[in-house]
């Protein structure tokens, strides 16, 4: 970690993670609660959110994480109160639906966004603010072996073509969860619609969002958390080999994404600037998310 010097805020300064319950929410606030951080937590519903409090009462003492109820983050002000006495803000929370109407989703994603903008350059105590953004946002994946199709991916690509809405695929399912039912000798169908790649370990995705919060030479950058290229056959493979005692389903698909992204390479140096020793690979990060089912009698 690097030293409090060259940090953009103070260490054992709050910092407000919004969406704390999330899969990448929890994730961050952990790595930041690993760190000496204090961190505010906002939830939509804190009774159902107190597991999360529980926890990390029990793994870094009391009184450094707290849970703040924000119930819709779309309203005008919802984040008003809860930027009080932070140093940084880290907006994970969207708008995680599968609503075919594209009018349920978007605005407010875009309204619970601004409104975590808004408070936060209100609040002179807030020096940071990061953003949680998709792959999506810079390219959309290859599908099959369609090298032809690829292209170099820059900090500054966008991806123009998401705004031409699908109606119907407005996401999916996380890969851990996909890993899960794989795990059981489900395939799922959704594997015949998800192209091949790229791959993040979710603690490498939470170093990123420490690294964009603290270190002071990462300034109005996007962060590309692109690990390695993945698909489904890497996947089923890999679970083959680390538990050769079962039986999973056929084979998946294979297909490679062959899209170049340059500016990962940024994003690995911010990772071993955090004390991480590079990315975590796809072996690792699978077998970590299959430990629990491991030990399941």
């Amino acid at each position: 970690m690097v030293d409090t010097q060259e940090q953009a805020i103070p260490r054992h300064s709050a910092v407000l993670v919004t969406g704390a319950n999330g899969f990448v929410g929890s994730h961050v606030a952990d790595q930041f609660l690993q760190r000496g951080f204090k961190v505010r937590g906002v939830v939509r519903d804190v009774a159902k959110s107190t597991w999360l409090a529980t926890l990390f009462n029990a793994k870094y003492g009391p009184n450094n994480f707290e849970l703040f109820l924000v119930k819709d983050m779309a309203t005008e002000g919802a984040f008003d109160e809860a930027t009080i006495g932070v140093s940084a803000v880290v907006h994970t929370a969207s708008v995680m639906t599968f609503d075919h109407d594209p009018n349920m989703v978007i605005p407010a994603a875009v309204a619970g966004a601004l409104n975590a903008l808004k408070a936060s350059y209100a609040r002179p105590s807030v020096k940071r603010f990061v953003l949680t953004s998709s792959s999506t946002a810079a390219y959309l994946p290859d599908f099959g072996d369609a090298e032809s199709g690829s292209a170099t991916i820059e900090a500054e690509t966008w991806n123009d073509d998401a705004i031409r809405i699908d109606p119907v695929h407005q996401g999916h399912s996380s890969m851990s969860g996909l890993v899960v039912d794989m795990w059981h000798g489900q395939k799922p169908q959704r594997l015949d619609v998800l192209p091949a790649q790229y791959f993040i370990d979710v603690q490498d995705c939470a170093r990123l969002h420490v690294a964009g919060t603290v270190l002071s030479d990462v300034h109005d950058e996007r962060i590309f958390g692109f690990a390695g290229r993945f698909n489904w056959a890497d996947v089923s493979d890999i679970l083959r080999r680390q538990n050769p005692e079962k039986t999973f389903a056929e084979k998946v698909a294979g297909g490679r994404d062959y899209h170049v992204i340059k500016p990962r390479a940024r994003a690995e140096q911010l990772l071993r600037a955090m004390g991480q020793d590079g990315w975590t690979s796809l072996e690792q990060s699978i077998w970590q998310n299959t430990e629990h089912l491991r030990s399941e009698k």
